[in-house]
């Protein structure tokens, strides 16, 4: 296998991945100038923004205290460092 195969394996990869263009680039071991260059040479499309979604800290705790509610007396005492008996 080539060389240049599985360098346009990984990009494309890497492309359609959550990853940012500085990502790819630190992957690839490129400049981002070439970077693009490559990608537009291999026929990748332009990259959107990568959205991500990141949860408030009360979004957390509500969302843990429903796990916490969600468990068994017995389940609770043991998550906590109770022994069983």
């Amino acid at each position: 296998m080539d060389d240049d195969g599985r360098r346009r394996r990984k990009l494309h990869r890497l492309w359609v991945g959550e990853l940012t263009l500085e990502e790819i680039c630190d992957e690839m071991g490129m400049p981002e100038a070439e970077v693009m260059a490559f990608a537009a040479s291999i026929g990748l499309p332009e990259r959107g923004p990568v959205e991500c979604y990141l949860p408030t800290p009360l979004e957390i705790v509500k969302e843990c205290a429903k796990i916490r509610d969600s468990w068994l007396p017995l389940e609770r005492e043991m998550r906590r460092g109770g022994r069983l008996r």
